[in-house]
């Protein structure tokens, strides 16, 4: 079944969607469409069988913005299978699995990871957030 939906997006939202970078950043006021566009993509992109993980700064913000948005985007495109909200864990029907967890308590975000590259002699590239511009990953070819 294929869903299609016709959705004005604000210029800033359309840049996010179609960015291609590894890491990503949308950064915006109260009722910028952050946390809508933040769903619709994880929603978009992700894969069967994978695991991904939605934060946010405080729990309340959490529930009462990025998982209700997150919510109503999986049920409107029928992706959502199950949420748990002991454990606030979304299946999906793709198999995916996404947690949500917020700041408040970091010690479940906290994680040790290396990633190999090269840092460029000058920035590249663009839609990118963070180190993107600066930094080479030749694994990922970006």
């Amino acid at each position: 079944m294929i869903l299609q939906a016709r959705v004005k997006l604000h210029p800033a939202q359309r840049a996010f969607l179609k960015s291609e970078a590894l890491y990503r950043g949308f950064v915006g006021g109260i009722g910028s469409g952050k946390s809508w566009a933040g769903a619709y993509d994880l929603l978009r992109r992700s894969q069967p069988g994978h695991l991904y993980m939605v934060a946010a700064p405080t729990y309340p913000m959490l529930r009462d913005a990025t998982l209700r948005s997150f919510l109503e985007r999986a049920r409107e495109l029928h992706l959502l299978e199950s949420f748990r909200s002991g454990d606030m864990v979304a299946r999906l029907s793709t198999g995916a699995e996404v947690l949500f967890r917020s700041a408040d308590d970091p010690e479940p975000l906290i994680a040790m990871g290396r990633v190999v590259g090269q840092i460029a002699r000058e920035p590249a590239g663009s839609n990118g957030f963070g180190f993107d511009p600066v930094m080479w990953i030749p694994e990922f070819g970006q």
